[in-house]
């Protein structure tokens, strides 16, 4: 059955400008990876969206984007915005966020209640070089040949129901177009019904290659070439450390980029990633000509309604081989003041990060410093929550905490300027954000971390490490091959 029916769905097209339109099956014998490949196949504009480790509110659901009924793209600072393929919009911006803004300020969404989650919107990723817009922050480094931010507003999704076992196919109706009412209600069935057949059948596109079993460490980072020579990325920890015994900072995060060759289908190391390092942020983009794929622990902000959420991640161990063995790392972990001194730096700055948009008194630290286990490594966790200001949109919130902290440092702007003058190449994506602007007014974001960039057959994998004034160089070296264990072994094992 079609929700709604045709005639409920004319009578909400006189008063909203977008109307969801959907089925529901069950969905026992499928997976959302395999939705994706049987929708989007290995070529196909999209995105799938998974939560496959973390706490129940972040788990449920996974959401399959397929194709997209426009783009918005900032590229060397010009903005541009397509829809049904038509060029709409095309200037230079030194406001990109604003630019997005305006554009999703003019939908009107009916909001069925029975679809409490994300039904479409404008999703995708926005870099970290973004900082240059929004801080006095020169980015001189070699830049990768990527856009600045890379959004598809898409209207058709499939939303898998980890808890009950059952999908939706979503058509969501833009009104008031040169179609009929009764024309676009009927194109949208047929959409859903075409997505329907193509989930039933058993056609699934072949892939070039296979998955192996598990890699060995260091023969994955064997394959891997950084741009960063081991001892010089020692010698920038150091010079970072004297900027922090000047006063200059109290922390600041340097970063890696690891880069191999590689030909393969970018949906394998999707495939890898998921299978050695499960993680509440999990996606898959396919841009077109490059694709973004990555596994994050950490949202970069969540609001819902008025309910702002950030969740700073700063102290890391590896994971012990045995029981007796993680106690003890997970008892060191507690006990480091390093790491604690981090951690409440980052909170702190979380904290100031979102009293800049929520209401006077409303930030709150909810959990602190818990520990989160992953498939490598564990992590100290906190998380911060407010509630937005009526006079401040998703938008100002999230350019109050963009970047994150944990990937920058503290002070914010300084610690970013700093960055900039020792990393060798601009971070792109990485340290950016990966997310979604519903069309419900809700956003969804994590951190671009333990993230692969996949274009012209090279795939690149970066991480970083807090760098404090008593932090030993040879250990925030080890700490950036730790974090992008998974990364490296996700590619590793593909055959």
């Amino acid at each position: 059955m079609t929700y709604p029916d045709k005639n409920k769905y004319l009578e909400l097209a006189s008063e909203y400008n977008l109307v969801p339109v959907y089925r529901e099956y069950m969905a026992d014998t499928e997976t959302p990876t395999s939705i994706f490949l049987k929708c989007c196949g290995l070529n196909g504009e999209g995105f799938l969206l998974e939560s496959i480790e973390g706490a129940k509110n972040l788990s449920r659901y996974s959401f399959i984007g397929i194709g997209c009924s426009g783009k918005a793209v900032l590229e060397n600072g010009i903005f541009r915005y397509e829809k049904d393929g038509e060029r709409i919009k095309e200037r230079k911006t030194d406001a990109p966020l604003a630019e997005i803004e305006e554009i999703m300020s003019g939908f009107k969404l009916y909001r069925d209640p029975v679809l409490d989650h994300f039904i479409g919107g404008a999703a995708g990723y926005l870099s970290y070089d973004l900082v240059k817009y929004f801080d006095d922050i020169d980015l001189p480094g070699e830049r990768m040949e990527l856009p600045e931010m890379y959004l598809y507003l898409t209207d058709l999704v499939v939303v898998f129901d980890h808890l009950m076992n059952r999908l939706k196919i979503i058509s969501t109706i833009k009104t008031g177009g040169e179609v009929m009412p009764e024309k676009a209600y009927q194109q949208s069935v047929e959409k859903i019904e075409a997505l329907e057949k193509k989930i039933a059948s058993n056609i699934i596109p072949s892939l070039s290659t296979g998955l192996k079993g598990p890699a060995d460490p260091g023969k994955a980072e064997e394959l891997f070439k950084s741009n960063f020579m081991p001892e010089k990325f020692k010698e920038a920890v150091e010079k970072i450390r004297d900027r922090i015994i000047e006063g200059e900072a109290f922390q600041i995060v340097l970063s890696q980029r690891f880069s191999m060759k590689d030909r393969r289908d970018p949906i394998n190391i999707y495939r890898g990633l998921r299978s050695i390092n499960p993680s509440p942020y999990m996606y898959f983009f396919n841009f077109g000509d490059f694709n973004i794929i990555g596994a994050s622990p950490e949202p970069l902000i969540k609001i819902n309604g008025n309910r702002v959420l950030t969740c700073p991640i700063a102290g890391t161990r590896k994971r012990g081989k045995s029981e007796a063995e993680e106690e003890k790392i997970m008892e060191d972990l507690l006990n480091d003041m390093k790491e604690i001194a981090e951690h409440n730096m980052l909170v702190d700055l979380a904290r100031n990060d979102l009293g800049r948009v929520c209401k006077y008194g409303s930030v709150k630290v909810k959990e602190y410093m818990k520990i989160e286990k992953y498939s490598h490594v564990m992590h100290l966790v906190s998380k911060v929550e407010g509630i937005l200001n009526s006079g401040s949109t998703i938008y100002d919130a999230l350019k109050s905490v963009f970047p994150a902290g944990t990937l920058s440092g503290a002070p914010k702007i300084r610690a970013m300027q700093i960055i900039s003058s020792l990393e060798p190449d601009c971070r792109g994506p990485y340290g950016g954000a990966v997310g979604y602007f519903g069309y419900d007014g809700n956003l969804d974001s994590c951190i671009t971390i333990r993230t692969a960039i996949v274009k012209d057959g090279m795939v690149h994998v970066q991480a970083g490490a807090g760098i404090v004034y008593d932090s030993v160089p040879e250990n925030e070296y080890q700490e950036t091959l730790n974090k992008a264990a998974a990364l490296l072994k996700a590619v590793s094992i593909i055959e």
